[in-house]
């Protein structure tokens, strides 16, 4: 609301079934409501593209911070490399880790 300077109208939910009690009528809005919220509003805070690389450099540098911490693994075999981003499926990102 403050950020758009005004509350969302969010259209009617469908209609629940007839045989719906209160409770499940109310869960049905509820739902409706939320999904069309996330629909209008994740567009609109979608990272840009340079975000998403520095997140990609902090996650790797993290894990190769926790890789080295146990002393198990000779710092010079943990590195990072510049490989070719993989794709996003159904809105989640995946971790690569290889063995040279």
């Amino acid at each position: 609301k403050a950020r758009f300077d005004q509350r969302p109208k969010i259209p009617d939910a469908p209609e629940p079934p007839e045989d719906a009690d209160r409770a499940a009528r109310r869960a049905l809005a509820d739902a409706h409501d939320v999904a069309w919220l996330t629909a209008e509003l994740l567009p609109r805070f979608a990272p840009a593209d340079a975000e998403v690389a520095a997140l990609g450099q902090a996650r790797a540098e993290a894990i190769q911070a926790a890789l080295r911490a146990g002393g198990e693994l000779a710092p010079e075999r943990v590195f990072i490399t510049a490989a070719a981003t993989v794709p996003a499926k159904e809105g989640k990102v995946s971790l690569e880790l290889a063995l040279e």
